[in-house]
């Protein structure tokens, strides 16, 4: 038995089934490369933007301002600033290839 269809039907239908698979897969890594990575490296740009204004805001501020300003961001629970003396909880990054991206980006961003 061999896997090569005999009547030229079936391999004109093989080689259809190849082609479809392989534009899928073009199509795949135009989407990420073309679409996705740009919307992230936005998002990133985005994020340590606010971060840097948010540092901006709270460094001319006393500690006593600092922490009215902490609680008064945190009570709109959209962003949860922690205290500079508060242990920064366990983060692992997800193994999606936009979330590892994000992370990079927004690392080297804020030069951390």
């Amino acid at each position: 038995m061999s896997l090569v269809p005999r009547t030229l039907f079936w391999r004109n239908v093989l080689v259809m089934m190849a082609l479809i698979a392989l534009a899928e897969a073009a199509s795949s890594v135009i989407y990420l490369q073309y679409v996705q990575k740009p919307r992230v490296v936005q998002l990133a740009a985005l994020t340590a933007l606010y971060v840097d204004a948010v540092r901006a805001s709270l460094s001319g501020r006393s500690s006593a301002e600092r922490a009215a300003f902490r609680d008064e961001i945190n009570a709109s629970q959209r962003v949860r600033l922690l205290p500079e003396t508060a242990a920064v909880p366990p983060f692992t990054v997800p193994l999606s290839p936009a979330v590892r991206l994000y992370v990079r980006e927004l690392a080297q961003r804020l030069g951390a």
